[in-house]
């Protein structure tokens, strides 16, 4: 092969380099974009169990959610009432996402729910979560969980942890 040939080969090897470099650079900060926009209802749908269950994130506000759940045939219990384990994923849905809103991940390290009022079939649901107290890694959270008469079904309080990692999110 001749020196020109050559450098001219050379040449575009460096600028397919040169362009491979920029479209991962590009591919990398769409990714980073992603991450910037995404919202809380768009991290808690990774949460597959709520999900699946057909919980729905409505709104969230730092220290403050509402989710929605329309009580189905397959939400029902032996006795044809709301399974306590719907309503409690329900309460704990809204807890997620009220203890995050504050750019950190937390967890539950506690949890009590009081049923008060029996549900069924036909039933939306309603969980509000409200922030009673916030410490430097700790916080309370006290859920109402009400159905579409605005009728309280239970009650639900949970203490969680704030980890030293940030949640993909912002409000």
């Amino acid at each position: 092969m001749s020196q020109y040939a050559n450098m001219l080969m050379n040449q575009y090897v460096n600028v397919q380099l040169h362009v491979q470099i920029w479209q991962r650079n590009q591919l990398a900060h769409w990714h980073i974009d992603q991450l910037l926009i995404m919202t809380p209802q768009d991290f808690f749908k990774n949460d597959l169990f709520a999900e699946r269950a057909g919980i729905v994130l409505m709104e969230v506000r730092e220290g403050y959610s509402k989710a929605r759940l329309e009580i189905k045939k397959e939400h029902l219990n032996a006795g044809n009432r709301t399974q306590g384990g719907a309503i409690f994923t329900l309460a704990d849905l809204a807890l997620a996402a009220a203890a995050n809103s504050h750019g950190q991940l937390a967890f539950s390290l506690s949890s009590n729910i009081t049923f008060l009022r029996a549900s069924g079939i036909g039933d939306t649901l309603y969980a509000e979560a409200r922030e009673r107290y916030i410490g430097r890694s700790t916080g309370y959270y006290q859920i109402d969980i009400t159905n579409q008469k605005n009728e309280l079904i239970a009650t639900f309080e949970s203490s969680v942890f704030r980890k030293d990692q940030q949640v993909p999110f912002t409000l």
